[in-house]
């Protein structure tokens, strides 16, 4: 009578010998990768349909990623009102100031290298609220893009508005046109192009408020 042992080199598949789902006895050596020939072909099967899985949720990533980006610029000529959310806006003045000061009127030293942007954006609307919770942001001549009113401008102590788009009332009968001021800090070499108003119920337009080339 022969016997397999362990030291052999060949086994029955365990699917032959009515052992699949119970340990092999003692002394039968089970190749590890049966049960990859046994499904070769349902594995061959199941690589593209996974391909296709994750391919649906990175298409609805980016599709999503599209839509709620600002990619699409609302614009007129400089100085001229924008139309946008309701309302209309436009860029009154965009300056350095050579002094900065703090909330009780002390100046500012600011980093080396730094340098603070001011602009004032003057709105109308028949709905103040429209643009409340807006962002507003710069954008250089090199495409790179900075936040209004940063926290790093508050650490200095820099007053900051609580919106930089609504007016700053508690009026029971808001004011039809108002006007905002945004500050914003740069690298003492960047150039201002632009200002970006964004409403999240708007994307991907965005109001785009050109600046006057110096």
């Amino acid at each position: 009578m022969s016997m397999t042992t362990p030291d052999q080199t060949s086994s029955p598949d365990p699917m032959s010998t009515g052992y699949p789902n119970a340990a092999a006895p003692v002394g039968t050596t089970v190749y590890a990768d049966s049960w990859w020939r046994r499904n070769r072909w349902g594995v061959a099967a199941l690589v593209p349909a996974l391909a296709l899985a994750l391919a649906v949720p990175i298409h609805d990533a980016y599709t999503a990623y599209g839509k709620s980006a600002p990619r699409t610029p609302v614009t007129a000529e400089s100085g001229d009102w924008v139309t946008y959310d309701k309302s209309q806006m436009r860029l009154s003045t965009m300056t350095s100031p050579a002094r900065i000061e703090d909330s009780i009127g002390s100046p500012v030293t600011l980093p080396a290298g730094l340098r603070v942007w001011r602009a004032t954006i003057t709105f109308r609307s028949q709905d103040a609220d429209a643009l409340d919770g807006c962002d507003v942001m710069l954008t250089d001549t090199s495409g790179n893009s900075y936040d209004g009113n940063p926290d790093e401008l508050s650490d200095l102590g820099l007053d900051a508005p609580l919106s930089a788009c609504a007016p700053d009332t508690m009026s029971v009968k808001p004011p039809k046109q108002w006007s905002t001021v945004v500050e914003f800090l740069l690298p003492a070499g960047a150039k201002p192009a632009g200002i970006r108003v964004i409403s999240a119920d708007q994307l991907p337009r965005y109001a785009w408020l050109t600046i006057a080339s110096r």
